[in-house]
């Protein structure tokens, strides 16, 4: 029986290193300060979203800084664009990420319950 819990914790071990591959670039993205700024700004606009000369204000930094910051949360998913005229305005799109570290973190606490149980029974 406790080869089987092993197997079995091995095999959610395999799944949370895949969800943690999954979440990387999320944490990469969010683990910058000027990024953190930029979601925020973009979070408490209106339905309209903001467009790259309204952050560059609110961040102090060059328009092509500011897009080069946009382009890595829009890779990641946290972001999303709409078009209007030659405006291109940014909203927030975190369900998904959020789902999946969501996923992360229940995975690991999976993990510690089923290492803590399977440590008891021994």
């Amino acid at each position: 029986m406790a080869e089987i819990k092993e197997i079995d914790i091995k095999e959610r071990q395999k799944e949370t290193v895949e969800l943690f591959k999954e979440c990387s670039p999320f944490f990469v993205a969010m683990g910058d300060t000027i990024r953190q700024q930029l979601l925020l700004d973009i979070g408490t606009a209106d339905e309209l979203g903001v467009n790259v000369n309204y952050l560059g204000k609110r961040v102090r930094l060059s328009r092509p800084a500011v897009s080069y910051h946009l382009k890595i949360l829009k890779d990641t998913g946290l972001v999303s664009t709409t078009k209007i005229g030659t405006q291109v305005y940014y909203h927030l799109s975190l369900e998904k990420k959020f789902s999946t570290v969501k996923k992360l973190v229940a995975a690991i606490d999976e993990l510690i319950a089923s290492k803590a149980q399977s440590t008891e029974q021994v």
